[in-house]
């Protein structure tokens, strides 16, 4: 091969080698968010399952004292 077209080719090849190193930062940082809303999504589920576990508990004591419908 002649200098210039080895040269062309280590060009491309290092361009390459960057856009490789900018998609991996890439899907580093969308994995990265996805964690971040997976633990949010799970704080969340856990608080709402609470409230509804309560509420079913409220929700039974209230019908309990109420007594039998007449």
């Amino acid at each position: 091969q002649s200098p210039p077209s080895q040269r062309a080719f280590r060009e491309r090849k290092e361009r390459h080698v960057k856009d490789l190193e900018n998609r991996v930062q890439q899907l580093e940082q969308a994995q990265q968010e996805a964690l971040s809303e997976n633990e949010r999504l799970k704080r969340d589920l856990q608080k709402i399952s609470t409230e509804n576990e309560i509420l079913k508990a409220t929700t039974s004591m209230v019908a309990a004292s109420a007594g039998p419908p007449h």
